[in-house]
C-alpha cells in the first residue's frame, strides 16, 4: 500500500508498473478497481492510465486497443488491464474472473474490508514469459496493490498495513511481511509539481486537512463522528447479571439481497436495567441468506432470554416477520419502519452515548468501527450501510421509548434522552 498526502505520485507509480509488467507478460490479466465506475472512468481510464502510458513511451498508446464501452486496454501480446467500480453490485461481474494483479486506487473510499478479501479471491491467474537468451520462463508474482489519501484510524486499511492485523477480527497476520506499505508525500514529488503547490496547500488548509493531504497522517478520529472512542471506553464493562435487566431486545436490519456483494444483516442484542441504564450485549450480524439470519435471530433470542425482536421492515414489509417465523414461529416479531434518516435515528442514541447511559458488555469491533466511522455527513453511496449500528440504534430506541402501539414503532419520545 503507498499512502500519504495528495499528488505525491502514488496512483501513476502503480499505472507505470502495471503497464510494464502487461507487456513483460503476455495475456496478464489486470485490474484496476475504484469505489465506483464513474470515477474510475473520469480519473483512471480516461486521465492517470494515458498520462503513465506517455511517460514510458509517448507511442505506446497508440498500440494499444482502448475499449470505452467495457473500460479495458489491450496490448498486443494479449495482456489486458481492466478499470472498474464496486458499486451498484458490479463486484459480481469481476468475480468469476482471474488476475495476476489487482489494484484499489483510493481504498479509502472501500469501506467495507469484506470487498477486499472477496477481490483477493480473484487473485488467481498464473502467467510467464517467454524464455529470454536461454534463461527460463518467468512467473509473475501475483500482487494486490492499494493506494489512498489516509482516512481515520478506524479504516480497515490502517489495521491491515499499519497495525498489520486483520481487520475482521484483530488477530495478527500470518505472514505480516506480506502487507508493505510505503509513506509517499507530495514533497518527495516536488520536480514534478508546479514550484507554488505545496505552499498554497500550506495556506489554504486547515491543520487537520493539512495533516493528511500534505504529511499524509492517519487521522484520530471521524470529523463529525457522532460516537466517540472514548465514550464507549469509558462505560465499558465486562459481565452483567442479565437476571437484573428489565428487558432484553434482539434488533434486525435485513440485507435486502444475499449475493457475495450483499450488505451484512445486523443482529444486535441490548438490554436496559431498572435504572434505565442500556447494555449492548452481543452483536451477531452477519452476511447470509434470509434463512441463515433467520436463525441466527432466533438463536440470540434464545441465548439471551430476550423479550421480543425488533425489525425493521423499510426493505421486505411483512416477508420479513414471515422468514423470522420460519426460524421460530413462536418468536414476538415487532415491525419497525424507518421514515426518517439514519442520522436522525442516531443522534439521540448518541447523547445516550454521552451521557454514559450505554455499556458495551466486552468489546464488538466491527460494531464499534462502525458507530465511530459514523458522523453527520454520512453518505450510503460512498461508505457502503452501517447495518450493525442500524440495528443496535432500533435496539435501543426500542428500549427506551415510553409508549409505542403493539405492532409499530416510530420515532418519538424517548425516556431519558
Amino acid at each position: 500500500m503507498a499512502y500519504g498526502g495528495g499528488r505525491s505520485g502514488k496512483t501513476i507509480n502503480t499505472l507505470v508498473w502495471m503497464t510494464m509488467r502487461a507487456l513483460t507478460f503476455a495475456g496478464a490479466r489486470q485490474v484496476v478497481v475504484r469505489s465506483t465506475l464513474k470515477t474510475c472512468r473520469e480519473t483512471i481510464f480516461d486521465l492517470s492510465f494515458p498520462e503513465a502510458l506517455r511517460l514510458l513511451d509517448p507511442e505506446l498508446h497508440k498500440k494499444i486497443e482502448f475499449n470505452k464501452t467495457d473500460l479495458t486496454a489491450t496490448f498486443p501480446n494479449g495482456s489486458v488491464i481492466l478499470f472498474v467500480g464496486v458499486d451498484e453490485n458490479r463486484l459480481e461481474n469481476i468475480l468469476g474472473q482471474e488476475f495476476c494483479t489487482i489494484y484499489i486506487n483510493e481504498c479509502s473510499q472501500i469501506h467495507s474490508y469484506n470487498i477486499v478479501a472477496q477481490l483477493m479471491t480473484r487473485l488467481s491467474q498464473k502467467v510467464t514469459n517467454g524464455k529470454r537468451l536461454k534463461k527460463e520462463k518467468q512467473t509473475a508474482p501475483m500482487r494486490m496493490l492499494f493506494d489512498m489519501n489516509p482516512p481515520s484510524k478506524s479504516h480497515w486499511s490502517y489495521k491491515a498495513f499499519i497495525e498489520l492485523v486483520n481487520p475482521t477480527d484483530r488477530t495478527p497476520w500470518d505472514k505480516p511481511d506480506e502487507w508493505a506499505a510505503i509513506l509517499m508525500n507530495p514533497l518527495d514529488n516536488a520536480q514534478n509539481l508546479p514550484a507554488d503547490y505545496i505552499d498554497n496547500l500550506n495556506k489554504s488548509l486547515d491543520a487537520k486537512t493539512r495533516s493528511r493531504m500534505i504529511d499524509g497522517q492517519f487521522s484520530t478520529e471521524v470529523e463529525n463522528a457522532l460516537f466517540k472512542p472514548e465514550w464507549i471506553a469509558k462505560n465499558r464493562v465486562h459481565t452483567v447479571d442479565l437476571a437484573s435487566l428489565r428487558k432484553i431486545v434482539v434488533a434486525v436490519d435485513p440485507a435486502v439481497t444475499s449475493g457475495a456483494a450483499s450488505d451484512e444483516t445486523g443482529v444486535v442484542v441490548a438490554g436496559i436495567d431498572e435504572n434505565d441504564h442500556i447494555y449492548v450485549l452481543a452483536d451477531r450480524s452477519l452476511k447470509g441468506t434470509p434463512d441463515q439470519w433467520a436463525r441466527a435471530v432466533a438463536q440470540a433470542y434464545e441465548d439471551y432470554g430476550a423479550d421480543e425482536v425488533i425489525a425493521e421492515s423499510n426493505q421486505g414489509g411483512d416477508m420479513v416477520k414471515t422468514t423470522l417465523r420460519q426460524a421460530n414461529s413462536f418468536l414476538p416479531v415487532r415491525l419497525v419502519h424507518a421514515s426518517r434518516g439514519k442520522v436522525i435515528r442516531a443522534e439521540p442514541v448518541s447523547q445516550a452515548y454521552e451521557t454514559n447511559r450505554v455499556s458495551h458488555v466486552g468489546h464488538f469491533q466491527r460494531l464499534e468501527e462502525q458507530l465511530e466511522s459514523f458522523s453527520a455527513d454520512y453518505n450510503r453511496t460512498k461508505q457502503g450501510s452501517p447495518d450493525r449500528l442500524d440495528a443496535l440504534v432500533w435496539a435501543i430506541w426500542a428500549l427506551a421509548v415510553k409508549e409505542r402501539k403493539p405492532n409499530t414503532l416510530k420515532v418519538g419520545a424517548i425516556a431519558g434522552f
